[in-house]
């Protein structure tokens, strides 16, 4: 049984963005943190441009760091936050 807990995965995402958020440019303003039925922990953020429309959500950046870790990936739970924790 997995102990990881949805809190736990919320915890580390405004943990992520604390951490990497750009008070001037605003580029990466939502963590996403990504739990597999394996149990592994993927965390990322969004990529932010100044086109809207080249922009990736950290959802998706997550989802293709476990694609790409994992051949046979399962999504558990997928949480994200945006700037500062909100």
């Amino acid at each position: 049984m997995n102990k990881t807990t949805p809190e736990l995965l919320v915890r580390l995402a405004k943990d992520l963005i604390r951490s990497r958020y750009d008070k001037a440019g605003h580029h990466s303003v939502v963590a996403a943190v990504l739990l597999t039925k394996n149990g592994n922990v993927y965390q990322a953020l969004n990529v932010g441009t100044y086109q809207p429309s080249i922009s990736t959500c950290a959802e998706i950046v997550a989802i293709g760091l476990a694609h790409t870790a994992e051949l046979d990936m399962e999504i558990d739970t997928i949480v994200a936050v945006r700037e500062i924790g909100r």
